[in-house]
């Protein structure tokens, strides 16, 4: 049977990934933005300009 040091200190460990985890979690939630994902499909500023460039090669 494992004395307690051992289990402490796999406690410990076992607490400090929770942590880690659960800020890494927070932080991401904070700075995404919101219009990241709209349906799944749309990413960036909604109203940005684009331009569609068209190539086709048919020989």
């Amino acid at each position: 049977m494992p004395n307690r040091s051992v289990l402490l200190r796999v406690g410990l460990v076992i607490g400090l990934v929770v942590v880690i985890v659960a800020a890494g979690i927070l932080i991401d939630q904070r700075t995404q933005p919101q219009s990241v994902v709209v349906n799944g499909r749309t990413r960036g500023d909604p109203n940005a300009k684009i331009t569609l460039v068209e190539y086709g090669d048919f020989q």
